[in-house]
Parts: C-alpha cells; sequence; structure tokens
C-alpha cells in the first residue's frame, strides 16, 4: 500500500474504526483500533480507485462494515493483495460501497461493477442532512399518495367551480363505484406485485440491468429520457388494448362511464391494472430506468390522468397553449367519446406528442364538447356505474369493439 493512500477502516461490534493495517498480509494483531470521524467513514465509503477490471494478479477479498447513524450499514468490499512481487507496495486498492438500509433498501451489485458510485449517492443513505431527491426515494409511498389525495382534491373543487359540461347522472350514482374500484385495483396490484415499478428499477439497478446501466450519461439526461420512454410506452400500452378484442373487453370498463370527470381517471379493472404494471415492469427493467425517474414518472402520470379527465373549464387560448406539452381535458374528452372513430384517437395520457406523432390526433369532437356522448353504446343504464357490473363486464360479450382505426 502507498504511503499517502488514506487508510479505510472497519468497524468493530462496539462501532469503533480500526486501521487497515491490521487486515494485510502477514498480520495476525485485529485487535488495534482507533475512532474515525463519522465524516472520513462516508469518504472513504465513497472513495473508488479504478474499475474492478483493472485490478491485477491474484485478489484477496475482505469486507469492512462501516457505522451508519441512520440504523443501516455501508459495506465495502476491498479488492487487494497484488502478488506480483510488489508486496504491499503494489497492492490495489479498489473501494465499493453497498448501501444496506433497514426495510426498503438498495444494495447495489458490488463485484463485478464497472461503474463509478457518486459520492453523494454513497453517503446520502447514511447522511442525517438527506437531499430532496434521498428524501423523496425513502418515502415514494407517502409522496406518491399525498400527491394522489391533493391532486384528487383539487380537481373535486375545481369541478365544482368552473364545470365544464352539465352531468346528467349524479356523482352519487356513479363516484361510489369508481373510488371503490380504485382501491380493490391497489390491493390487488400491491398483493401481486409487493414491489411495483420502483422495485424493479431498484433490482435492475443492483443487477446492472437496463439500457441506462450500461450507457454512461449525465443523471439528469437519463431521468428526462426514462420519462420519455416510460410515457411512449404507456402510449402504446393503451393503442394496444384498443385494437386487440380480449383486452379492448377489459379496457372497456374504463370507456363505459357514461361521464367525464376526475373519477373516470380512477375506473379500470383490476386484471388491466395487473397487466399494466406487469408491462411497466418490463420496460423499467429493460430500460435500467433510476427509481428515482420511476417516481417521479409514476407521480406525473397519476396527476396528469386526473387533470385531463376533469369536468373544468379552460379557456380556448388556455387549451390551446396547454395542449403543446400536456394533454387537457378538452384534448382526452374527444377520446371517451361514443363515435368509434374518435375513441380510437388521442391515446396519450400525459404528453401530446405521441398522437401527433403518430397521427392519432384529433383536435375536436365532432358534435362538439357540449353536444358529443360520453361512453359506450351498451353500457347507458345506472346498474352499469355499480362495483358488480363493472367486475364482471370484461366477461360479457353484448359489447362491441371500437373499429379499427384508419
Amino acid at each position: 500500500m502507498r504511503a499517502d493512500d488514506p487508510q479505510p477502516s472497519r468497524v468493530a461490534g462496539d462501532g469503533v474504526a480500526g486501521d487497515w493495517s491490521s487486515w494485510t498480509r502477514g498480520s495476525s494483531d485485529r485487535s488495534r483500533v482507533r475512532p474515525v470521524p463519522e465524516p472520513d467513514l462516508h469518504r472513504q465509503a465513497a472513495r473508488l480507485a479504478h474499475p474492478c477490471g483493472a485490478a491485477r494478479g491474484r485478489r484477496s477479498r475482505h469486507r469492512i462494515v462501516l457505522a451508519c447513524p441512520q440504523g443501516a450499514g455501508v459495506a465495502i468490499d476491498h479488492l487487494s493483495r497484488d502478488d506480483d512481487g510488489d508486496g504491499d507496495a503494489g497492492m490495489e486498492r479498489n473501494l465499493f460501497r453497498a448501501v444496506r438500509m433497514q426495510q426498503r433498501s438498495v444494495r447495489p451489485r458490488v463485484s463485478g461493477c464497472h461503474h463509478r458510485v457518486p459520492v453523494e449517492e454513497a453517503s446520502g443513505a447514511c447522511s442525517r442532512r438527506r437531499g430532496p431527491v434521498c428524501r423523496l426515494r425513502h418515502n415514494e409511498p407517502f409522496f406518491r399518495t399525498a400527491a394522489f389525495i391533493l391532486m384528487l382534491s383539487a380537481m373535486m373543487i375545481w369541478e365544482l367551480v368552473a364545470k365544464r359540461r352539465p352531468q346528467m347522472l349524479p356523482r352519487s350514482k356513479r363516484w361510489p363505484g369508481n373510488l371503490l374500484l380504485v382501491v380493490i385495483d391497489t390491493a390487488i396490484v400491491r398483493l401481486v406485485f409487493p414491489v411495483a415499478a420502483v422495485g424493479a428499477a431498484v433490482y435492475a439497478q443492483d443487477l446492472r440491468w437496463g439500457v441506462f446501466n450500461v450507457l454512461i450519461l449525465p443523471g439528469w439526461v437519463v431521468l428526462i429520457l426514462s420519462v420519455l420512454v416510460l410515457d411512449a410506452a404507456i402510449y402504446f400500452q393503451h393503442r394496444i388494448f384498443h385494437r386487440l378484442p380480449w383486452l379492448w373487453r377489459i379496457h372497456r370498463v374504463h370507456h363505459a362511464d357514461q361521464e367525464f370527470d376526475v373519477a373516470t381517471a380512477l375506473r379500470f379493472h383490476p386484471l388491466e391494472m395487473l397487466l399494466s404494471m406487469a408491462i411497466k415492469i418490463a420496460v423499467v427493467m429493460m430500460l435500467g430506468a433510476p427509481p428515482i425517474a420511476v417516481i417521479v414518472f409514476e407521480i406525473l402520470l397519476n396527476a396528469t390522468a386526473m387533470f385531463n379527465h376533469g369536468n373544468v373549464q379552460l379557456s380556448a387560448k388556455a387549451d390551446q397553449y396547454l395542449r403543446l406539452f400536456l394533454v387537457t381535458p378538452d384534448m382526452h374528452r374527444v377520446h371517451h367519446s361514443v363515435i368509434p372513430q374518435e375513441t380510437n384517437s388521442n391515446f396519450g395520457f400525459n404528453l401530446p406528442w405521441w398522437d401527433r406523432l403518430f397521427g392519432t390526433y384529433r383536435s375536436q369532437p365532432e358534435r362538439g364538447h357540449l353536444g358529443m356522448t360520453i361512453g359506450l353504446d351498451d353500457y347507458r343504464t345506472e346498474q352499469d356505474q355499480q362495483l358488480g357490473r363493472m367486475l364482471v363486464q370484461p366477461f360479457q360479450r353484448t359489447a362491441t369493439r371500437p373499429s379499427t382505426p384508419e
């Protein structure tokens, strides 16, 4: 080991660190310990020498466990010992860190990794002062639930203050079934996919799977590209659910709502939610999207879906400008028209660019927003809005499928 190299430390059972010299070859005394300040531990955990492929000779692996004030441990694999005749002077340094949180933790793969670990990522999980990105990542269920409740409440108030269309079927006939359906959807998805898309992103990052875990790109570029690709995947998924008959039978539960408001955004059959989550997990793992990008996308998708399903009034000028980068309520309302040609248009939930790019964009409904009919011809009774009817609807054979878009 070179004289100017920092001395890594290990933590004994009482949390006191010992110097690295007690772990080198020929040293039998491993009892010597010395206190090491907490910042030094973080710096050592974040420090990297060269990629592990550059290490030479025979390696012996030693594991050092550092104390963590947040109840986690930082494990460092030190690939040491270059036995090419140089002895300690030729010892290769190669430190990797793996953050081990108590419950929902990320444990990046250590052995075989050829990527540098950012200092802020290595020390952030053990720091008492977490940044906003770290807090969002480790409190994902709270932030998602809070964003959902806030957006739902805001849209409900907006619909009461500035309603776009009069509703023939009151909320009391529709909302109980729609709200119960989203509760059932959430429970089933969490039961089948306990870790969901965010957990898949953590797993892919741990195993270095996916495109973005191979390419070396700035973090902000990966974040933007991940959101764009995931949104494009949702767009094509939506088109497939309209094109294939057996998938349309599941998706038509969403279109069978006779009115169009924020509660319509919550109305999806559990089978569709399971399929959608499976597709999303597959895309996340193939893409190698970072967990923070998946969290941001999920929050944006939920918020924009409730916004563009809202029965709210926007000025023509505001709607025109918003359509340049966001799906507006007037734009998505066309998709819920009873006319098949309009039903097979405006598939986007979040970004409007995919409809314009792939030729499925329709600016206005044929009969106007006040004269158009919402829903499906086969489901026009109040009983069709009840929870039981919605759950068995995919297994009924009476409804027709919208014609294939030209």
